[in-house]
Parts: structure tokens; C-alpha cells; sequence
């Protein structure tokens, strides 16, 4: 079943607060017939699901094989940060411009939305313009290579009061005029490359919310199994409040729970998107590659001095984080860490190359003091830029290490 956050604590969410981190550890979340265990599986899928909504891209969901690196959100999309991108891509033409070769490398590239979004915009360097992208998870390299895509959007009557179902929205907005100039050129470009394939059909936005929803049906019906599970909720709670008494005030009646969440699982049950699916030559992006890498090896991956531009957002949870989407927390060794991908980046990059982080890394957990630290330690220093950029996402290579 999906079980909203907000419905466990009366609309306050917990997410990445790092001084939550021992909830696991002091409670029964791993007692198999645990009411408890059931609620955080489901908190974090219907978690998973309303980000994967809200996301203006693609997005594909797994645990990692490896402990050191936790949830995988596979996430991109095209002209994804599109005031960020605008800002580098104009760097590229002036900085860059005249040189014989300029190398892009996508990190993190998921499915390579990213990427070809770069190839787009910068096709007038086409004939001199490399740009490489590594993923840890091998089947996304291979719908990267693939240069099929889908675009998402949301029915009207579809819409959900507590997620945003707004997808894509520079490529699918029939509001033009609110797009800034360079979100209009995002959007032509992106017609010449793409061309829809077959007519928009509709998926299920939760697909199993309906069958989640007879569950629950069939547990409120049974009056035994509906108090076992009552008693379990109360036990958790109780456990809950000893550990975090500040939310005492903002837990619900068991009853109360139970009502929201019927409530929830029937709104998601009619809840739908149009999907359109959209082709592209298949020499459209050429000058794109892609391949199976991680960041904490990226000296072996590029010669030293020989990338113009590494774009690595929204991923360094991935390396610095613990814990998955419901309760994530830096690393004890997050700053040595970090130090040594820093290191990474300042040997791979060309003098006044730039490092591209996500406009929102403080969402993934991450502690962006360390990220400061770090790069300006190994001999980067902020781009400054007129755009409202509060997370100082753009580094510049000043000096070599």
C-alpha cells in the first residue's frame, strides 16, 4: 500500500533530517510482521512516487547492489536546470569556442537526456564538441544509447492536491509566451531533433494504487486484523515519541490513518499521465557516448587535463550519503570523500574548466559546507553569475593541485 508521510504526522514531513538518523537502529523496523516495517516500505514508495511525478524527467528507481551507495535515483531530464545550463553553455562558446576539441562529460547521466541536451544546444560546435556520459547503473547506459525518449504530462482532471504532476515543463507547456528566451530555443531544438512517434496514450500514475486499495478494504472489513494492526501502529508510535518527542503533536489516531490513506489510494487509483513517445535519428547525436563509470574514478576514466566541463548534479548523495529516500545522512567520512572527487575533478579539467553541481544538493541530504570546502581547497573558486543561484553550484578551475 502507499501510506503518505503526511499522513503518519499530520502534514509534516520527514526527510533527510540528519538528527533522525537513529530511528532505524532503536525501533522495529525490521520485524517482519511489524505494522511498522510495512509503513516505512510504503512511506518511502509513495515518497519515491510523488518525487518521480513532481521531477520534470526521466526516472527509473532501484537499491544498489552496493551498501556504500544506497538508493539509486536514476534521474534526468532534458533542459533539466534550463537557467544554470543557459549560464555554462554561453561560458563554453566564449571561454571555449576557438579550441580544436571541447569535452563535455555528463556524470551521473542516467538515461542521457542531459547529455543530448548539451549536443542540441551547442550543435554549432558539432564538428569539435565530445560529450561523454557515465552512469554506475549499466542498463540506463543502454537506454542512453537508444535514442528514443517519452515525454509525460498530466490530464487536468488527474491532478492531485498533495503532489505536482507539472512534467516537462518547458517541452509540453502550451503557455509559450512564460518561457524565457533561452527555454523557447530548449524547445526548438528539441523539435528539430525529436519527432513524436504514434499518438499520446495513458498510463496509470501509481499502477498498483488500485490493488493497494482493495487491500486496505479488505483489512478495515476484518475486524481481528484491523486491531492487530491498530495495536502494532500504537506500539510504534509510542517507541516513535520516546525517540523524537517533537512529534508528539503531529501523530494521528490509528482510525484517523486509515481514513487518509483510503482517501490517498483513491485519488491515486484515478490518477493518470499521457505519455508521448518521440524518435530520433539515429545520427542525431553522434558526437554523444556513454558508459558504465563512477565518480570516485575519474582519474583513471579521462587523461588530466583534457575535460572542458564536468556536469555532475544532483548524484553526490550517492558517494557522501547513508540511508535511502526517507532517512538519509552524510557520511562520517563525507569530507575525505568529497576531498578526494575534488581532487578528481581539478586533475581531469582543462585550466578555467568548470564543474557543474545540482541547483539542489541540499535536497539529497548533503551538507554543502563540505562541497565548499573541498573544491576551494583543491583549487576551484565560485563562478560568479547574475542568476539567482543561492546553492553556488558552478566552480571554475583557477588553479592546478
Amino acid at each position: 500500500m502507499y501510506i503518505n508521510q503526511s499522513n503518519l504526522c499530520n502534514g509534516k514531513y520527514i526527510v533527510n533530517y540528519n538528527s533522525k538518523n537513529n530511528i532505524r537502529n532503536n525501533t522495529s523496523y525490521n520485524k517482519p510482521e511489524s505494522l511498522a516495517n510495512d509503513i516505512s516500505k510504503v512511506s518511502a514508495e509513495n515518497y519515491k512516487a510523488n518525487y518521480m511525478i513532481s521531477f520534470k524527467g526521466q526516472m527509473n528507481y532501484h537499491k544498489s547492489d552496493s551498501s556504500e551507495i544506497g538508493t539509486l535515483n536514476n534521474q534526468t531530464a532534458f533542459f533539466r536546470e534550463p537557467e544554470t545550463d543557459e549560464v555554462v553553455q554561453n561560458y563554453i562558446l566564449e571561454k571555449f569556442g576557438d579550441d580544436r576539441e571541447i569535452n563535455i562529460v555528463s556524470g551521473a547521466c542516467s538515461t542521457g537526456e542531459e547529455a543530448k541536451s548539451y549536443a542540441m544546444m551547442l550543435d554549432k560546435l558539432s564538428d569539435k564538441l565530445n560529450i561523454m556520459g557515465f552512469d554506475i547503473n549499466s542498463e540506463c547506459i543502454e537506454k542512453a544509447q537508444n535514442n528514443n525518449c517519452q515525454l509525460i504530462k498530466n490530464e487536468d482532471n488527474s491532478s492531485l492536491s498533495f503532489i505536482n504532476l507539472n512534467s516537462e515543463d518547458i517541452l509540453l507547456t502550451d503557455n509559450i509566451e512564460d518561457l524565457t528566451e533561452y527555454e523557447k530555443r530548449c524547445r526548438n531544438k528539441f523539435g528539430q531533433y525529436y519527432h513524436p512517434q504514434g499518438i499520446p496514450y495513458k498510463v496509470p500514475v501509481f499502477p498498483n494504487a488500485k490493488q493497494e486499495l482493495e487491500k486496505l478494504e479488505a483489512t478495515l472489513a476484518n475486524k481481528e486484523e484491523f486491531e492487530k494492526q491498530k495495536n502494532q501502529y500504537n506500539e510504534q508510535m509510542r517507541i516513535t515519541k520516546n525517540l523524537m518527542p517533537e512529534l508528539a503533536d503531529f501523530s494521528l489516531p490509528f482510525e484517523e490513518v486509515m481514513d487518509n490513506l483510503k482517501h490517498t489510494l483513491e485519488q491515486q487509483a484515478n490518477a493518470y499521465r499521457l505519455v508521448e513517445d518521440f524518435a530520433a535519428g539515429e545520427l542525431a547525436f553522434g558526437n554523444c557516448t556513454f558508459s558504465v563509470g563512477d565518480v570516485m574514478n575519474l582519474g583513471q576514466m579521462y587523461k588530466p587535463n583534457s575535460i572542458n566541463v564536468l556536469l555532475y548534479r544532483n548524484a553526490l548523495y550517492h558517494t557522501l550519503c547513508k540511508g535511502d529516500n526517507m532517512f538519509r545522512f552524510m557520511k562520517d567520512d563525507a569530507p575525505e570523500i568529497m576531498d578526494s572527487i575534488a581532487k578528481q575533478i581539478n586533475k581531469i579539467l582543462k585550466p578555467e574548466g568548470l564543474v557543474v553541481f545540482g541547483e539542489e544538493e541540499f535536497m539529497q541530504g548533503i551538507n554543502s559546507s563540505i562541497i565548499k570546502k573541498a573544491m576551494e581547497n583543491n583549487g576551484f573558486k565560485l563562478l560568479q553569475t547574475n542568476i539567482n543561484n543561492t546553492n553556488n553550484n558552478i566552480w571554475v578551475k583557477t588553479e592546478n593541485i
